[in-house]
């Protein structure tokens, strides 16, 4: 399992191809990254119209401000309400926060 890290509280994009068909439907996608079944991050749903054919689709996310945990990444595809697919991502998410420098006077 790949584990991909970001600065904590910082923005990523994820981005997304895959097929809906027919065509010049209304859709939305949205990423998600949970810890058990909680969202702790979500790009929110962004629109788009169906192409019928491979299309790409990028998901801002702002990352969680605590560092440390492993996020499961899912994204959801909706078109006209109603939910065609639910898929999970391989690779796991870590903000992760650097060592701060801290000095004594």
């Amino acid at each position: 399992m790949a584990i991909i890290l970001f600065g904590a509280g910082t923005t990523g994009t994820a981005t997304a191809s895959f097929t809906v068909k027919p065509a010049a439907m209304s859709c939305e996608a949205e990423i998600f990254l949970t810890v058990g079944t909680t969202k702790s991050a979500t790009s929110g749903k962004v629109s788009f119209t169906s192409i019928g054919g491979v299309q790409t689709v990028t998901l801002p996310v702002t990352m969680p401000s605590t560092g440390g945990y492993q996020y499961n990444v899912f994204l959801d595809i909706t078109c006209q309400g109603i939910l065609l697919a639910g898929f999970s991502s391989t690779p796991v998410v870590v903000p992760s926060v650097s060592n701060p420098m801290i000095t004594w006077a």
